[in-house]
């Protein structure tokens, strides 16, 4: 019927009429409605069109060819399809009782993929209405819709109904299985440089993971779960392999030398090493160092919600104006040496958080300004001027650096560093008859200064710090029985630090009262 529309496509209207309506069930696709390329199909039972026919040329089949400067970039997109992600340039079809051959023919047209019609596919007659769909989108629904199925081979599209795939892909199956019966076994020695190939590297040294002598294990409560050595279910990477191996295939671990020995096809094995060498790979680590630091009352009150920030006005000797986090200070002391105002302005003092040359609006809910040149904050800031900070602080007897504990630790591993000492606690139990010897039995008990640490390096050049610290010391004040108390500070969180940042983690404020009263006896 295509054929016979061509022929007699430069007839007259009522003539194209009458045969528009003899073919109205038939004939597949109708004309386009206009010379633009929109990859639109009309209607094809209304088959009467607005035509301008030319005596020089006959009438094409209906629809419209790319242009050709678009025709390399439209085979480019038939050579896509299939891919995961890949979305086609929008098409409009509209058609009625069209031959879902003559749909694929202008599919191909227009983007360059080839089709074969399966023997399985017979007359099928398909009515759709799509308007800026991508065209695969389109062909997937199109197929669906009329229980059929696709196989993709490069850009060539074969087209099957369901129940002819699915019995093929039963059969392919049958036939890998029986070829990897058949397949010889190849034997692969992996050693492993940098993962494990079974459990922890504590685990592979007898270890539990933990200190003796007090409870030291580096498990958080009320986070992400997992043990002391590595997270949740960290067994390396053999529950990996496994999940890859075939039904045939086997895997034994040398924990002496840290060696995966494979046993499977040799596809198989070749599919295994490329996956153990992207998964062998070094992992960065951290160096963290932390101060502890113990504040008197003077000094505390400089904490606040902010950095306060000074700098010297070298004219005269005097202060500068003071500024908040994120927003930075400007000079705006006179030369007679006074104390400026509150202003916000451009950074000079390359504290982390503030932009230099960039206006950024102060912060009204910020502490007053510090006594000291550069007051203390939670939050990040410049490692030298905590530094300085401190070290002021210490000249006037203001602060005490109870301890700078350093670790170094791998990516995702956790590192603990701990200094303390051990308190003999003595129990006596009575003996079992009466007037039997008593037994008595000693206990140390574990005071530490503990540091226990989970770095996350990411690749934005920041480190997510799983944090918990613990001071314990001898209070003799509270002693029972002779054994003093044990005074405890611990703190947990979770941070996230620049590469090469400082940030203070926080504290907590007690206060201590005491009245003391001088009285003269007899007198008073």
């Amino acid at each position: 019927m295509l054929n016979q529309f061509r022929k007699i496509a430069a007839v007259k209207t009522c003539a194209l009429a009458c045969i528009a309506g003899l073919t109205l069930n038939t004939f597949a696709i109708a004309s386009i409605s206009s010379a633009s390329v929109d990859k639109s199909v009309p209607r094809s039972s209304s088959m009467t069109r607005e035509q301008n026919p030319s005596p020089s040329s006959t009438p094409a089949r209906p629809g419209i060819s790319p242009a050709k400067d678009n025709q390399a970039k439209q085979a480019d997109q038939g050579r896509q399809y299939g891919q995961s992600g890949f979305v086609g340039e929008p098409i409009n079809l509209n058609v009625v009782n069209a031959d879902i051959r003559d749909i694929l023919n202008y599919i191909t047209e227009q983007y360059g993929i080839n089709f074969v019609i399966d023997s399985s596919v017979g007359a099928v007659p398909v009515t759709v209405n799509v308007q800026d769909v991508p065209w695969n989108y389109a062909l997937d629904a199109l197929l669906h819709a009329n229980k059929l199925g696709a196989e993709v081979s490069g850009n060539i599209l074969r087209v099957a109904t369901s129940e002819t795939l699915a019995r093929e892909a039963d059969t392919q199956k049958v036939i890998s299985d029986a070829r990897l019966d058949n397949s010889q076994l190849v034997t692969e020695f992996l050693r492993l440089n940098y993962a494990r190939a079974s459990g922890t590297l504590a685990q592979a040294a007898g270890s539990t993971g933990g200190f003796s002598g007090g409870a030291t294990n580096l498990s958080f409560s009320g986070g992400a779960g997992g043990d002391a050595t590595g997270g949740s279910g960290d067994q390396g990477i053999l529950p990996i392999i496994k999940r890859r191996l075939s039904r045939r295939g086997s895997i034994e671990v040398d924990g002496r030398s840290n060696t995966l020995i494979i046993t499977d096809v040799r596809e198989n094995i070749a599919a295994i090493r490329q996956l153990v060498t992207i998964l062998d790979q070094p992992e960065p680590q951290v160096e963290i160092e932390t101060r502890i630091v113990i504040a008197q009352h003077s000094f505390s009150k400089d904490l606040g919600a902010q950095l306060s920030l000074g700098v010297a006005n070298f004219n005269r000797g005097g202060i500068a104006n003071i500024s908040s986090l994120p927003a930075t200070g400007s000079q705006t002391g006179g030369a007679s040496g006074g104390t400026s105002a509150l202003t916000s302005g451009p950074n000079p003092f390359g504290v982390f958080g503030g932009l230099a040359g960039t206006k950024q609006p102060l912060d009204n809910l910020r502490a007053a300004a510090a006594a000291t040149v550069i007051g203390l904050t939670t939050g990040l800031i410049g490692t030298a001027q905590i530094s300085a900070l401190i070290s002021a602080a210490e000249t006037r007897g203001e602060v005490k650096t109870v301890a700078t504990p350093r670790v170094t630790a791998l990516n995702n591993r956790p590192a603990q560093i701990e200094s303390g000492s051990q308190i003999p606690v003595q129990t006596t139990q009575a003996g079992a008859a009466a007037g039997g010897t008593a037994v008595i039995t000693t206990t140390f008990v574990s005071v530490p200064l503990r540091l226990s640490i989970t770095p996350q390096i990411t690749d934005a050049g920041t480190v997510i710090l799983r944090v918990t610290i613990e001071n314990n010391t001898v209070n003799t004040g509270i002693a029972v029985g002779g054994v003093p108390g044990i005074d405890t500070q611990r703190m947990q969180s979770e941070v996230m630090v620049p590469d090469g940042g400082t940030t203070v983690m926080g504290g907590v404020l007690s206060d201590q009262e005491s009245t003391t009263r001088q009285r003269t006896p007899g007198a008073a």
